[in-house]
């Protein structure tokens, strides 16, 4: 990262500099993702087990908050009469596969709950 940014600092012009540092930006996220790749993966579940499972459902719920309320800012009506064939494919397998996760997300949690796992 400091020869990259030795390389944006070398330019004159901020034009110039602006091209060097996207580029810096992308060979520096791919050598992270080199860097990840190499990484041994166990030391991660060592400490918490459950860890990748909570921050992947951590990713999930920040997700569902940023769009949270979408149906009150769109009108159903328009929707219906204007979306083409791949808009309504598109929302309407969203609501379908979402009932589906969450009547399968009930399930596990009625069964955690009759295990009396609740703490979890």
């Amino acid at each position: 990262a400091a020869a990259e940014l030795e390389l944006v600092k070398a330019q004159e012009h901020p034009k110039d500099a602006m091209k060097e540092a996207t580029r810096a930006l992308a060979r520096v996220g791919q050598l992270r993702k080199d860097a990840a790749a190499l990484a041994p993966r166990e030391g991660w579940t060592d400490a918490d087990p459950l860890l990748r499972q909570k921050h992947a459902i951590r990713k999930l719920v920040d997700l569902l908050r940023r769009e949270h309320g979408w149906w009150d800012r769109y009108n159903p009506e328009d929707f219906g009469r204007y979306a083409d064939e791949e808009q309504w494919e598109l929302v309407e397998t969203y609501i379908t596969e979402a009932s589906r996760f969450l009547d399968h997300a009930r399930e596990a949690r009625a069964e955690r709950e009759e295990a009396g796992d609740a703490d979890v």
